[in-house]
């Protein structure tokens, strides 16, 4: 009987020393890496990745995290999370994994990015994985926002340089530049980060970060645009055909200040009655572009020639423009 006790006692440590080895000593041992979750607010969640169980986190505790732990930030929460090199803030309606952290088993740090919006610091590689995309970079400091149910992420470089890859493509967005990749497609081109060329593709950033970030931190606003001057000049207020004395051609000059950003200037002109037409202005000096129109076939009563010159550059709608009439008349003269 002793001998049977003390194999029981035996057995007991062995599952005892079993258990600490399986489920308390991985916590605790000091060689094993981790990384820094700080709740913000409340309505953070710690994700264990070996047991699938969530647990909150109190506004301004701090947990620690393993490889294949999770968050989870609902909508009124804001969390950080610190990977070592690589710090994290994390908003409202986000989730992501931790897949490696430095000197663990990789020596990069990488998540798994499934929802929301994240603001990244980071000095040591990191990757950036998505259902549809992978973000790439080092030593930068970058914005994402995934928006599953859209199937459009975001990305806005503050410092340094991403690479994003999509559907075997590979784009580099640098700072002050914006991208982003719509589910099962190649990424767009990057764009300058402005509001103006995001549009309404995307919610301001105060709003998807809860007023931390402000819209203008990432986006700068639209550039003012430069008020052109554009004054023109004509040869005569009187164009006339066949016989009559006087000018045959109407020789317009356009001066145009400032002369930056400009790609044509033209003139369109025509009659009642008459499909107007348009001419490029040929540009003989830096703010000087002139252009000669006539003679013309008309044989009817006097008429007002109607033209308009307009300054062109990038957008469809015209810098600038300014129009006149001309007097036109034939000769002889049409008498009803």
């Amino acid at each position: 009987m002793r001998c049977l006790g003390i194999a029981v006692v035996v057995i007991l440590v062995i599952l005892l020393i079993a258990a600490f080895i399986i489920f308390v000593l991985p916590q605790i041992a000091p060689g094993k890496v981790s990384a820094d979750l700080s709740a913000v607010t409340s309505d953070v969640e710690r994700l264990d990745g070996r047991t699938s169980s969530a647990a909150p986190v109190a506004a301004g505790a701090h947990v620690k995290m393993y490889e294949g732990d999770g968050v989870n930030v609902s909508s009124s929460g804001y969390a950080r999370l610190d990977l070592g090199g690589c710090l994290l803030q994390i908003f409202r309606n986000s989730g992501l994994q931790v897949q490696g952290l430095p000197g663990e088993s990789a020596a990069v740090c990488i998540v798994d990015f499934e929802q929301g919006t994240i603001y990244n610091r980071v000095s040591k590689k990191t990757i950036v994985n998505t259902e549809w995309a992978v973000i790439t970079t080092l030593s930068t400091a970058f914005f994402v926002h995934l928006d599953r149910a859209r199937g459009v992420l975001w990305v806005i470089v503050k410092e340094g340089s991403v690479e994003i890859v999509a559907q075997g493509e590979r784009i580099v967005v640098q700072a002050g530049q914006q991208a982003w990749v719509f589910r099962g497609q190649p990424p767009q081109p990057p764009q300058p980060a402005t509001r103006q060329i995001a549009g309404e593709r995307f919610p301001p950033i105060d709003d998807l970060t809860s007023g931390v970030i402000a819209d203008g931190a990432l986006l700068a606003a639209a550039p003012a645009q430069q008020r052109i001057i554009l004054t023109v000049t004509a040869n005569t207020d009187e164009v006339v055909s066949g016989a009559c004395a006087g000018a045959q051609t109407l020789q317009i000059t356009a001066r145009v200040q400032p002369p930056a950003g400009i790609k044509q200037v033209t003139v369109t002109y025509g009659w009642r009655g008459v499909r107007e037409q348009t001419a490029i202005m040929r540009q003989i000096e830096t703010q000087t572009f002139v252009a000669e129109i006539g003679p013309f076939k008309y044989a009817g009563q006097p008429a007002a020639l109607n033209y308009t010159v307009s300054v062109h550059g990038d957008a469809q709608k015209p810098l600038a423009s300014e129009s006149r009439t001309a007097r036109l008349a034939a000769c002889p003269p049409v008498i009803r």
